[in-house]
């Protein structure tokens, strides 16, 4: 990996042990000048500053998962949702992740379980038991192309058929830990993270392999907390460790099922800690 792709991903840093940005001024001419932001706090409307995910609907509302609640906004008004003592809100009020289903019903994990928001009813359901959830802390979802609902959790991974009402759970090792991230790379593998490593899946006959990676961690144990399928790599974004790339072409199924690959490689910052990942529309 060149330094030239380095800029088709834009990465995340939560800066453990480097204060660069507060070190740094920034000169004005690399600030695009026909770029127009605008700040959103509570007072705009946000239930939370501290937000924990962001995504966009098929009609353009941004849904906003914050610390204590859930954010649909127009770009005018912000609907609110929060967990209530009635039953009827939900599930929880810390929101990690946040999906669409091809209805345009949303998918909302919390901390104390999984949400699904009716969009045409404004109604809400909430999955909390051990029948749909191997642990209610839920860190990330991911609906594939049968509409099954992927839900990985602090201890495991569900794989709820929303039309059956069939969950398959994936819960002895490597999946008994926290699964933080689910992605679908250019070949139609599903790929999740664990915290000892990665897992990819066929996603028609739910069959997977296991890929074991050692990275620091963060002073809390945490490994790793993002994937992005770039290309023919799987970028990683990792508790303590920076940024690392594992080649997919490497991957060689042996009898016992365990990739045997080649290591990954760390492309960026040493000993930081990378929440996230994401790629632009300019990535070729």
């Amino acid at each position: 990996m060149n330094i030239i792709s380095l800029k088709l991903i834009l990465i995340y840093l939560f800066l453990l042990t480097h204060n660069i940005f507060a070190q740094r001024k920034i000169p004005e001419k690399s600030i695009e000048k026909s770029l127009i932001f605008e700040n959103i706090f509570t007072n705009n409307g946000l239930p939370d500053n501290r937000i924990r995910s962001v995504y966009e609907s098929k009609k353009g509302f941004l849904w906003i998962g914050t610390m204590n609640g859930l954010s649909s906004y127009d770009g005018y008004t912000f609907i609110q949702y929060y967990k209530d003592r009635a039953g009827k809100g939900l599930a929880g009020n810390w929101v990690y992740d946040i999906k669409e289903d091809a209805d345009e019903n949303m998918w909302i994990g919390t901390t104390e379980g999984l949400s699904k928001i009716i969009t045409s009813k404004d109604e809400v359901i909430n999955y909390v038991t051990a029948k749909h959830l191997p642990n209610k802390e839920i860190r990330a979802l991911f609906i594939d192309k049968y509409q099954r609902v992927w839900i990985g959790t602090k201890k495991g991974l569900s794989i709820f058929n929303t039309k059956t009402d069939v969950v398959k759970k994936f819960t002895a090792g490597p999946f008994n830990n926290a699964i933080n991230a689910i992605e679908k790379d250019l070949e139609g593998r599903i790929w999740l993270t664990s915290e000892t490593g990665l897992i990819h899946f066929n996603e028609k006959d739910l069959t997977h392999n296991y890929i074991p990676i050692k990275v620091k961690s963060n002073p809390y144990g945490d490994r790793i907390w993002d994937i992005h399928p770039f290309k023919k790599e799987i970028w990683i974004a990792t508790g303590g460790d920076g940024v690392h790339t594992l080649n997919i072409e490497s991957l060689k199924k042996n009898q016992k099922g365990i990739a045997d690959i080649q290591i990954t490689k760390k492309i960026f910052a040493d000993d930081l800690e990378v929440f996230d990942l994401a790629e632009d529309e300019k990535s070729g």
